[in-house]
């Protein structure tokens, strides 16, 4: 494919190939065999100059304002090179504005849960299609008929179209309190302090339902009483007020909105759990997730899948600003592991992203995390956010420019490219 070609396919139907899915199914299942089983650390991460994305920022004419209000957007980004030494993966981090400013996750909590629930099953021996059913203790465990059954289907609806009622379904099958002790035990700051359901945030909300898992027979298989977890984390960070103004149920109320009682992960933490999930062989074994290759497989196939791998009318774009954005059909030679966030102003992308370099038996790969802050009323709450103005540009276009950087970076190993 030539690169003219590769580049026009933005804004055009793709042409037909073999599809990188199944490659990378292929690669979650044997990449400890092709890379050699060392019990050493693959490589370190090794921490960039910011001076990196600044540069790249700078020289993008679309992104270049974006950098010069950097505060007013709470701006922060992560771009994770890979190269290899001596066969092993090598990575090199460059930040931009890290932890600079509080940021609201939103729905990227549902990237650990996800996982932790399948490391439950292993350790329970269950299965990921088990069906499983919630006795509710209360209001915030009653769920419609309607609901996903299995673990599967919850992690499928989380992925592709971010469904709160599954992850909430899985929040109560771990509790808050397992949650929390498996994030801190793996070295992530932060804590994820409940359901994404109006008024579980209180007492209420402490106490999950009874659970019960069934195999295809019908046959009982394990069953979980009602847990209470304890009072909410404390906050990790004491500027988790944003904005002028609050919209409440009682009117537009003259103060910022207070993210205290909500999960807050930071982005630099969930992009290093993006990395641990798809090259766990970069990290010790203490920082692993304990999944088997085929629990893995499922979660990274699963997090690629566009809305219509599953037969959805939305667009590729839907769940993946990163790169595509807008209406655009996604190139069948691009694939993007990711989850994000979008809430109260709040644009938010953890991604890997893979693409066949034009003219060249390669590929780029690389990991890019962004969150921006679009809210130009400082209104909480009101719904009004420039998302389509603003935040979903500025991730189309920074995806895109890390692109052209990979691109140029592969250049250098690949002759033919004439980069």
């Amino acid at each position: 494919m030539q690169g003219k070609q590769l580049r026009r396919l933005w804004l055009t139907e793709p042409t037909p190939g073999w599809h990188p899915l199944l490659w990378l199914a292929l690669v979650g299942l044997f990449m400890p065999l092709m890379l050699g089983c060392s019990l050493a650390p693959a490589a370190s991460d090794v921490e960039g100059d910011s001076a990196t994305l600044v540069r790249i920022l700078r020289a993008d004419p679309q992104l270049a304002p974006y950098l010069e209000a950097a505060d007013r957007y709470r701006m922060q980004v992560l771009y994770t090179q890979i190269d290899r030494v001596a066969g092993q993966p090598r990575l090199t981090t460059h930040s931009l504005r890290q932890d600079a400013d509080f940021y609201y996750p939103a729905s990227l909590v549902k990237l650990p849960v996800a996982i932790f629930a399948l490391e439950r099953l292993k350790a329970l021996g269950l299965n990921r299609t088990d069906r499983f059913e919630i006795s509710p203790a209360n209001a915030c465990s009653r769920y419609p008929p309607q609901a996903c059954q299995t673990v599967q289907a919850c992690i499928e609806q989380m992925f592709v179209f971010s469904n709160n009622t599954a992850y909430n379904r899985l929040f109560e099958f771990l509790g808050r309190d397992a949650i929390n002790a498996r994030l801190h035990a793996l070295g992530y700051p932060g804590a994820i302090q409940g359901r994404f359901k109006s008024g579980c945030s209180g007492e209420s909300g402490r106490t999950t339902g009874a659970i019960r898992f069934y195999d295809a027979t019908g046959a009982l298989r394990y069953q979980q009483p009602p847990q209470r977890s304890r009072s909410a984390d404390p906050p990790s960070r004491d500027d988790r007020r944003v904005g002028r103004q609050t919209r409440t149920a009682l009117g537009l109320m003259d103060e910022p909105m207070d993210f205290s009682a909500k999960s807050y992960l930071p982005l630099g933490a969930l992009h290093r759990m993006l990395i641990a999930l798809v090259l766990p062989e970069t990290l010790p074994k203490s920082q692993r997730f304990d999944l088997n290759a085929s629990e893995r497989a499922f979660l990274l196939n699963t997090m690629a899948l566009r809305p219509r791998d599953v037969g959805g009318p939305q667009a590729d774009s839907f769940r993946k600003y990163l790169l595509i954005g807008g209406d655009a059909r996604m190139p069948e030679s691009v694939e993007i592991i990711n989850k994000v966030g979008l809430s109260y102003g709040f644009v938010s992308d953890v991604a890997y992203i893979t693409a066949a370099v034009p003219d060249c038996a390669a590929e780029v790969a690389f990991f890019l995390s962004a969150t921006l802050y679009v809210n130009r009323n400082q209104v909480m709450n009101d719904a009004q956010y420039e998302y389509d103005t603003q935040g979903y540009p500025f991730m189309k276009a920074l995806g895109q420019a890390i692109y052209r950087h990979e691109l140029a970076r592969q250049g250098a190993q690949c002759p033919t490219t004439g980069h």
